[in-house]
């Protein structure tokens, strides 16, 4: 899946981009990717800010799937581990309910963990507000 090429995470001309690959399974739609030292905070640990920054992008894909224009409200996450480095990752989320408005999302990002069964590294909840599809580019206009 793609979406627009200066998507600042997943955008293929992204400078500084994280090199995502985004595939839709079923209704979810699952970043794969693979941090290297540029994201590092803690030794050997990708920095926080970072897997955050995955997650806002990984949820506006969804917006895509659903055909539905809309904002981040709120994303929380938390972090149940330290996120490694130079391993293959998996960034999932989907949509779990529309109340009004207000679409609410959730996801985790998973790798192999020491053992080699996959692990949850981080989990994360969105609150992502629809808005109507003539107002999105309103602001955009000259």
């Amino acid at each position: 899946m793609y979406s627009f090429d200066e998507r600042p995470i997943s955008g293929r001309a992204a400078p500084y981009g994280l090199d995502v690959r985004i595939v839709r399974d079923g209704d979810d739609a699952v970043g794969h990717v693979t941090l290297g030292s540029a994201h590092e905070g803690a030794p050997g640990r990708s920095h926080g800010g970072i897997v955050s920054a995955l997650f806002d992008d990984v949820y506006g894909f969804i917006l895509t799937i659903i055909g539905q224009p809309a904002f981040t409200g709120t994303l929380t996450i938390r972090y149940e581990q330290g996120v490694p480095i130079h391993e293959p990752l998996a960034c999932r989320v989907r949509l779990d309910g529309r109340v009004g408005r207000k679409l609410l999302m959730s996801g985790e990002l998973t790798g192999a963990g020491p053992d080699g069964t996959t692990s949850v590294f981080t989990r994360s909840t969105a609150v992502f507000i629809a808005i109507d599809e003539a107002a999105f580019g309103a602001s955009a206009r000259p």
